[in-house]
């Protein structure tokens, strides 16, 4: 099975989400940013397939453009970025790498607006990550992604959406590649992110343009042991939310996936649901009950049936926690059965200089590539103090325990460290260092690990 889109597609497909409604604005505001980034790199394990990789030393120069435009009832955004890579010791990676995107809303009129977003990235942009900021030179990734869907105001208090989208992934790699190793970045909560003055960018990337976090997100969570992929799928959905009162709402929706991958897999289907309810006890303290049911139809049949409760409470102006507790019901092939305990507890603490945060949590993990089901098991934390307006320090770990619903053939764990030290130089000017140590153990494999040790000069500029 070929991919049915090609690299002329893909941008095509781009071009006209960017173009076909421009011609409804043709003033109103719009703001340019540019930001480019230099970094070295030192690791003792490039490619974390071995226990005794040796020493590489990679530099890398990213230069990203991003453009926003709003007026009226109109709104765009497009981002672009390419990066350059130069390895010491895999020379034969060296290349090129680049990505584009966009995004486009229209308010149709006071109850209904539509959107398109697209993109195209033919390898990772490695910046759009925080902690190793290290690929693995070995893989060959081209992604492509679309969304589009409308939503519309049924009532004062009722809201309704349908959407449909789609996703694709190729990548080529040398050998078998295992890609739980990647970062998985984009898998933390947002409020356990660390925050270092100098990295953080100087004007914002558009949302929903860049596609490195969504593929390395993906890759991680699917832990796949294959040299090749080739995979695709569309999702449509429809959502309906509505508010009882101030206090009081509830959300419904509903979605069904078909995928489609290479080594030849049988297409595989996804069915999904969702009921949600929310309740707001006080100005600080949030209550909440969801359902979720997942069916994925391969080969081998996999379904799940999850129940919990969850509380959100603001302390104080400064902290915040919350916790959920439920259980999950598994039914798997050959009348499998199985409970599990999911849930979990987080906190943030953001003082004047120091920020800290943590969480705790166990999930049930659906597999969209195949007959797969995950319990796992995260735990995140960092811990951020900021010594001037313009030098700050982080520190940061992450672990994963990912158990198999079918044996411990698919079960891995991985963790990572790591401390970032950044500094402001006057106003566009960022520069800094990060040392992160990682490693990953799936049996019967011996365990692999490697540090990374980097240092960047990052600039950044904004116009209108």
């Amino acid at each position: 099975m070929k991919l049915p889109a090609s690299r002329c597609g893909a941008l095509l497909c781009l071009l006209l989400g960017l173009t076909a409604p421009s011609a409804l604005g043709q003033t109103g505001a719009s703001r340019w940013t540019l930001s480019s980034t230099l970094r070295g790199t030192v690791t003792d394990n490039l490619l974390l397939g071995s226990t005794d990789g040796g020493a590489d030393v990679t530099s890398a120069a990213t230069l990203g453009l991003g453009f926003n435009r709003s007026h009226d009832r109109l709104s765009l955004g497009a981002f672009g970025w390419a990066s350059g890579g130069l390895y010491s010791q895999s020379g034969r990676f060296n290349g090129v790498r680049y990505g584009l995107g966009g995004r486009s809303e229209l308010r149709l009129n006071p109850r209904a607006a539509v959107h398109l977003i697209t993109s195209y990235a033919d390898g990772l942009n490695l910046e759009d990550l925080y902690a190793t900021r290290l690929g693995l030179p070995q893989l060959d990734v081209k992604a492509f992604s679309a969304d589009t869907g409308l939503t519309y105001k049924l009532t004062p208090n009722t809201s309704a959406g349908v959407t449909l989208d789609a996703f694709l992934v190729r990548y080529r790699a040398d050998g078998s590649f295992d890609s739980a190793t990647l970062p998985g970045d984009s898998l933390l909560p947002a409020d356990v992110v660390p925050p270092v003055e100098g990295e953080l960018p100087v004007a914002p990337v558009p949302p929903g343009v860049d596609l490195t976090g969504q593929v390395i997100a993906v890759l991680a969570g699917e832990a796949l042991q294959t040299s090749s992929l080739d995979y695709w799928s569309f999702r449509t959905g429809a959502s309906v939310a509505h508010r009882f009162s101030p206090r009081t709402g509830t959300t419904a929706s509903f979605a069904y996936r078909r995928s489609y991958q290479q080594p030849e897999t049988p297409p595989g289907q996804h069915f999904e649901g969702q009921l949600g309810v929310s309740r707001v006890l006080n100005d600080t303290t949030t209550v909440s009950f969801s359902y979720g049911a997942q069916d994925s139809r391969y080969p081998s049949r996999f379904s799940s049936h999850s129940l919990g409760v969850g509380a959100a409470k603001a302390a104080s102006r400064r902290l915040r926690l919350d916790a959920s507790l439920g259980a999950s019901y598994l039914a798997g092939p050959d009348r499998e059965r199985s409970w599990q305990i999911i849930g979990g507890a987080g906190f943030s603490l953001r003082l004047e200089r120091t920020t800290l945060a943590s969480r705790y949590q166990r999930n049930r993990y659906q597999s969209l590539f195949a007959a797969r089901n995950y319990t796992t098991d995260s735990l995140f934390a960092s811990f951020g103090h900021r010594f001037s307006r313009r030098l700050s320090l982080s520190a940061y770990g992450s672990g994963r325990a990912a158990y198999d619903a079918r044996g411990e053939v698919g079960s891995y764990r991985t963790f990572l460290v790591g401390t970032s030290l950044g500094t402001r130089v006057k106003k566009r000017t960022s520069l800094g260092t990060s040392f992160t140590y990682q490693r990953f153990d799936r049996r019967p494999a011996p365990p692999v690990s490697r540090y990374v040790l980097s240092a960047f000069v990052g600039s950044g500029l904004s116009w209108r």
